[in-house]
């Protein structure tokens, strides 16, 4: 994915698609493939713009609030944290990272209360009870 030209030939093709949200997710797909600062940051561009609206998919604020925690814009990626847990529409995948997010920040109580969510909407998912036993080593 490092080669410029094949890059430059994708995203050309992808802007006469016709259906502009998807496009913009697969380039933001392909510029967090390519890695370095400068395609993060016009992946985070893209992604700020995708969840601007009233429709936003769940799926954009996860990976927008990903690139945040990894540029160290903690604050940034919370509220989009946040604001994709309160979406029904959130995957329960997704408020997994959330918690994970949440206990990497050290926030066991906002970690429990999601976890009791989690819990609650799959009682026997092998990833939720990673989780809970995340939070209960964290607690230590």
């Amino acid at each position: 994915m490092r080669n410029p030209a094949f890059f430059q030939k994708l995203t050309e093709e992808l802007s006469s698609s016709g259906d502009k949200m998807a496009d913009m997710r697969q380039q933001v797909r392909l510029l967090i493939r390519r890695f370095g600062a400068d395609n993060l940051r016009k992946a985070r561009e893209l992604l700020v713009k995708m969840t601007a609206g009233e429709e936003v998919n769940p799926g954009d604020r996860l990976i927008l609030a990903q690139i945040y925690e990894y540029e160290r814009m903690v604050d940034d990626a919370r509220r989009q944290f946040e604001a994709m847990a309160k979406d029904k529409a959130t995957s329960l995948s997704y408020i997994g990272g959330y918690v994970a997010f949440l206990l990497r920040q050290r926030n066991l109580e906002e970690a429990d209360r999601q976890l009791i969510r989690l819990e609650t909407e799959a009682p026997l998912s092998d990833g939720v009870l990673d989780l809970r036993v995340q939070w209960l080593v964290a607690r230590r």
